[in-house]
């Protein structure tokens, strides 16, 4: 049912008129070749090593539980934050 919801969500988001497209993104869907696909894995094992020792640092600006969602966009939109408008389940 949240699967569900997400999706009517993200159909919602890209007919909006700001010519903006909003998606899942997943870098594990299995496209592209075995050597990319373990290149993608290390990168990230490498990406997770330097966030856990703090080496580089996550910018949100503001998290938003999932029913907040309109709120969320909007304040993306706006650009008058520095970082990422994050949505929590």
């Amino acid at each position: 049912m949240l699967l569900l919801a997400l999706k009517a969500k993200l159909l919602w988001l890209n007919y909006l008129s700001n010519d903006r497209k909003a998606g899942f993104y997943n870098i594990w869907s299995g496209k592209g070749s075995d050597k990319f696909r373990r290149e993608i894995k290390e990168d990230f094992a490498e990406l997770m090593k330097l966030l856990e020792n703090g080496i580089i640092k996550q910018q949100i600006a503001a998290k938003f539980p999932l029913e907040k969602i309109t709120e969320a966009v909007e304040l993306a939109d706006s650009r008058n934050i520095y970082g990422k408008a994050i949505l929590i389940t």
